[in-house]
């Protein structure tokens, strides 16, 4: 059996053009690599050898193959990112530059949130037990549909188009921004209609629960009202905005009350109405914890029956 220095010896005498047979680097390739390095006349060898050293000493560690070129990563596909933007500013479709505060910029991300939301109530339609049975009709579809016109107003609300002399603008739904065509408001008045022809007259404010598509859909709706109301400011101030769009949205939240309600309807969810909370002149004392004179919870005093809750039961068409 060879003694360790042998060994040491035959790994040295293989450096002047051998490897080992299992490619694992020594000590010497190290120190080797590393005076290279240090007797190379340029910088850029000296950065080729010191990196090379550097890459030996890792391999050596994990008995790895010596690496004998370093290798920068680049990204091969479009990245997100452009840094641009790290100033607080960012970049219309018309290549101006603006503050993210911008009116412009304000009715976009609100526009951009609606479309997410509504992009969370398609979910929930997806991945009900009943779709398959195509319980939900065309709302999917519908949806789907909305999500699609709401990037056409973000398209349109990225491209302000240029002032003139009297002030006055023309917009033209041509399909690149430049207007917003409607049509898709009378889409939305139809599917209003459709719904609504199922539902019972609707004679009080309701609570939004029920079903979580239903849910899902009352909170895409109120995003809809701060949608409109970020528009509001370009149609109105700036004019830069074609009328057309800000009808979108008002419709829209129409739109998405109603289809809370159907949801609701189809699975026979109850519909819960507001309840008026009336006194009828107990002490502050009873009224602030809600109980009556004998301890009995019954929501702040009063007649227990005009404060009860008015839920309405929705008949489901039978699956």
């Amino acid at each position: 059996m060879a003694s360790t220095s042998e060994t040491n010896d035959r790994n040295i005498s293989s450096n002047n053009g051998n490897t080992q047979n299992n490619n694992t680097p020594t000590t010497i390739t190290v120190i080797k690599a590393v005076k290279d390095a240090a007797s190379s006349s340029t910088s850029e060898a000296n950065s080729s050898a010191a990196t090379t050293a550097s890459a030996t000493i890792s391999a050596s560690s994990s008995n790895k193959p010596i690496p004998t070129t370093a290798t920068t990563t680049n990204p091969t596909k479009n990245v997100p990112y452009t840094r641009s933007g790290d100033q607080g500013t960012s970049q219309l479709g018309t290549g101006e530059r603006r503050s993210k505060t911008d009116d412009a910029f304000e009715a976009m991300g609100t526009v951009d949130e609606l479309c997410s939301f509504v992009g969370v109530a398609h979910a929930y339609l997806l991945n009900s037990h009943r779709r398959k049975k195509n319980f939900y009709g065309a709302l999917p579809v519908q949806l789907l549909d909305v999500m699609s016109r709401l990037f056409d107003v973000g398209s349109h609300v990225a491209k302000p188009p240029p002032a003139t002399s009297d002030g006055s603008t023309v917009f033209v739904p041509n399909g690149i921004g430049d207007g917003f065509d409607a049509d898709h408001v009378d889409d939305l008045e139809e599917w209003i209609n459709e719904m609504t022809e199922d539902l019972p007259e609707l004679t009080s404010f309701i609570l939004p629960t029920g079903a979580p598509v239903s849910a899902a859909l009352h909170v895409a709706r109120t995003v809809c009202r701060r949608a409109e109301r970020r528009v509001v400011p370009l149609v109105v101030h700036h004019k830069t905005c074609d009328p057309n769009a800000l009808r979108y949205l008002n419709r829209l939240s129409d739109f998405l009350f109603v289809s809370a309600r159907w949801v609701n309807y189809l699975e026979g969810q109850e519909e819960i109405e507001y309840k008026l909370d009336i006194y009828d002149g107990e002490d502050e004392d009873d009224r602030s914890d809600g109980r009556s004179e004998n301890g009995s919870q019954d929501g702040g005093g009063g007649n227990e029956e005009q404060r009860g809750r008015v839920v309405r039961s929705l008949a489901a068409p039978s699956e």
